[in-house]
């Protein structure tokens, strides 16, 4: 009896919490909601063959910095005269069917709130609301319109390109492997360092690493894997790789039966749970120091027993040591946010979500 009161509060703060973004799947243009739902139950859909080139207005630069934290200044990609050069530089970029505005705004003010730096979203919405299949073809030539706008940053600014620490989420996360490439055939030098969040699998399982995030795209690559071999990138593609309650399915997040018509009225951000969880534990690393606490898990993901393994913790996402995670870890979350079950010491404090009553 306990057990069921538990699992029908869940519910009730799932669809609460999710309820916040209201674009639900049967609201995406067409076609988008069926290619979603084919991705989401591994159903075989075929590549557009192509896409046309990245117009001017494809593609924005949007910078916030403590003195404009909620209005971006939108740059000028090749005369960036807004970017202080004696700050840091760190890179938000969004997936597929998503933006600026829905890409977890508290990213960006738990990152002001840490650093005083250059933030940056790559606002590339109008290409990324399309098929996958064709949101796909545009990745690497919008990554090649970031290339040339840090490589201006570094020669023109003298910006150094390994203190930019690019932040990507699914199509974003591959997004980051093909701008770290394209700095280096442009530039001839290297990012600091990647971030991915469960990097977009789909179309990329399997392809050779120039083709996909991985290791030699930066300086130190560190990869959050939450939907590994559904919606997320399934293996190894950075220098540490995370697999989050063992990488492919969350604690907290529903499981449905995937029909048109049995989601048509439910959140994106609820169907895609799994997912996005990835953001929203990169989000609270950001703000809260050492929660998040991993063990080597040298065979993930297809053998998650890290666990059962005593070894040597490494912190995973924002504060994590460069010089020391190397390999494969695993470690396992709280039901609801804060997610990090080893939160040793907060920078900040702001309840974001409710939290579900002590029952027993």
């Amino acid at each position: 009896m306990k057990l069921l009161v538990l699992l029908l509060l869940s519910a009730s703060f799932i669809l609460e919490v999710f309820s916040r973004d209201n674009t639900t799947v049967g609201e995406l243009p067409p076609g988008i909601a069926a290619e979603l739902l084919s991705l989401l139950t591994n159903k075989t859909i075929a590549l557009t063959g192509g896409c046309g080139e990245v117009e001017e207005d494809d593609v924005s630069l949007l910078l916030f910095n403590r003195t404009n934290s909620d209005e971006p200044i939108i740059l000028n990609s090749t005369n960036p005269i807004e970017i202080n050069p004696d700050k840091k530089v760190i890179i938000l970029i969004h997936g597929w069917i998503s933006n600026p505005d829905t890409f977890i705004p508290e990213m960006k003010d738990s990152y002001l709130e840490r650093y005083d730096c250059n933030l940056v979203m790559v606002n590339w919405k109008k290409l990324a609301l399309k098929l996958y299949t064709t949101s796909i073809c545009y990745v690497p030539k919008v990554a090649e319109f970031v290339a040339n706008f840090l490589c201006l940053l570094n020669e023109q600014f003298k910006i150094a390109l390994e203190d930019v620490h690019l932040v990507g989420h699914s199509l974003g996360g591959q997004m980051s492997g093909f701008i770290g490439q394209h700095t280096k055939r442009i530039c001839n030098k290297a990012i600091g360092r990647i971030t991915g969040m469960d990097p977009a699998g789909p179309f990329y399982q399997g392809l050779p690493r120039f083709q996909r995030l991985d290791n030699s795209d930066a300086n130190f690559v560190d990869v959050l894997h939450t939907n590994a071999g559904i919606l997320g990138y399934w293996g190894k593609c950075g220098h540490a790789d995370f697999y989050v309650n063992c990488g492919t399915f969350q604690l907290g997040c529903p499981d449905f039966l995937f029909t048109l018509e049995s989601v048509k009225d439910l959140p994106v951000s609820l169907v895609t749970c799994h997912h996005s969880r990835s953001v929203e534990y990169m989000e609270e690393s950001v703000s809260v120091l050492n929660s998040f606490e991993a063990k080597s898990c040298p065979n993930c993901p297809i053998l998650c027993a890290g666990g059962l393994l005593r070894t040597a913790e490494i912190i995973m996402g924002e504060s994590i040591d460069k010089e020391l995670a190397s390999g494969g870890y695993t470690l396992t979350t709280n039901l609801v946010s804060p997610y990090g079950a080893g939160i040793l010491e907060t920078l900040k404090v702001i309840p974001k979500k409710i939290s579900l009553p002590n029952i027993f």
